[in-house]
């Protein structure tokens, strides 16, 4: 299984789709009446343009990206630190090593670094700010381009949280995986699917952190009880539907670009929002994922349907991760019985049930203790296969 901080970005990317177009004048002019099939939409608030898309201001004070700003020279000197401490890395645990290693040298430089972090991710808002009158592939390399110091901030997080945990600092690691939920949420509300990828990409890191600490048995109470709650009030699934709101117009602005350029493009429209709107119903049900796609002759809605999916299917191992933290809690505080099913356990039964099929998460004991498992995208349970990413889940 790769590393969940050291995979690269190209891997989220290839569920994107780029229109890729020259520079060209394409928004639609004030006295430009919207098309007719936009009114559906527009009648209930949803964006349907980039325009749409821009954000007021904020105050400098509740903006975690100026943090970011402050702290750039910090935070560019650990990526690089890593990345020649890494190089040979062959393997996940030596990666690990090298990231532990890169954490003790950069909190002795930095000790302020990760406080920070922590303080950032706490702000109401991250805002950075996108021209929305940039054509639509400059407009989405602008979005991309604002998630690559995240990217560090989570790998900042996650070895401070390694290095805490290996020096039996578990309250410092649990710490750790709050801000990286916290920052998790941050990205996810960034607009299209790319940034709800991301922010996947550090809640599932922020979900294998907190089962760490809740396996090692050591945290305060206090701690403890900010750590649940964290995983209990994490909004992703409405952070997930705000972003295929938000890549809905993107694929209308992108289609509103080839008409300017003169490309045919009819009934394109049309073909896209109905493929949209049949996602949605899918994505609303409590459980399943989407596979094939559905009938359509339109080239431009087939391109997007792996994007769609891909959001989704990562929508659910989050869930199915979120999950499992909590049953561990429960059945932590239920004695941590051997004999202790989920279904006795007193939690609500959307937490008990498996977002891939709909039937109750796994747990198996064995002598390394007690992992806690959904089927994953193959519906089979696997016996908590989890280091080859079949069943997802967590295990000492």
């Amino acid at each position: 299984m790769g590393h969940p901080l050291k995979i690269s970005f190209q891997v989220v990317l290839i569920a994107i789709v780029l229109v890729v177009l020259p520079p060209t004048p394409w928004q639609l002019s004030a006295a430009d009446e919207p098309d007719p099939i936009l009114k559906p939409l527009l009648d209930v608030g949803k964006p349907v343009s980039l325009t749409d898309l821009e954000t007021d201001p904020v105050p400098v004070e509740q903006n975690a990206a100026e943090v970011l700003e402050t702290l750039a020279d910090a935070i560019k000197l650990f990526d690089n630190r890593l990345a020649r401490a890494s190089q040979d890395a062959e393997s996940d645990e030596e990666f690990d090593a090298a990231l532990v290693l890169t954490s003790r040298l950069l909190s002795e430089r930095y000790p302020d670094l990760v406080p920070a972090l922590r303080g950032a991710a706490k702000r109401k808002i991250y805002r950075a700010g996108h021209d929305s009158s940039l054509p639509p592939q400059e407009w989405m390399a602008s979005v991309m381009n604002e998630l690559g110091p995240i990217r560090t901030v989570a790998r900042i997080l996650n070895g401070h949280a390694k290095m805490s945990l290996a020096d039996q600092d578990t309250d410092a690691a649990a710490l750790d995986a709050i801000a990286l939920m916290q920052w998790s949420e941050h990205v996810a509300k960034q607009p299209c699917l790319i940034s709800f990828l991301v922010s996947t990409v550090l809640l599932d890191n922020a979900m294998e952190l907190a089962a760490d600490c809740l396996y090692q048995e050591k945290l305060s109470d206090s701690v403890r009880g900010q750590l649940i709650e964290a995983v209990k009030n994490n909004s992703f699934r409405k952070s997930f539907a705000g972003s295929v709101d938000s890549e809905r117009a993107f694929g209308i602005s992108s289609i509103n670009a080839l008409r300017a350029q003169g490309v045919p493009m009819p009934g394109e429209l049309a073909a896209y929002l109905k493929l949209i709107s049949d996602f949605d119903q899918i994505a609303g049900r409590p459980f399943g994922f989407a596979k094939e796609p559905p009938e359509t002759e339109s080239l431009f809605a087939r391109s997007v349907w792996p994007a769609l999916t891909g959001g989704l299917a990562a929508l659910r191992r989050s869930q199915a991760k979120s999950n499992a933290v909590l049953i561990l809690a429960a059945w932590q505080d239920a004695g941590a019985n051997h004999d202790t099913q989920i279904d006795a356990l007193p939690v609500a039964n959307s937490i008990k049930l498996d977002p891939f099929d709909g039937s109750t998460m796994k747990l198996l004991w064995d002598e390394k203790g007690v992992s806690i498992y959904s089927v994953g995208e193959n519906l089979i349970d696997d016996q908590g296969s989890l280091m080859e990413r079949v069943d997802i889940g967590i295990s000492p």
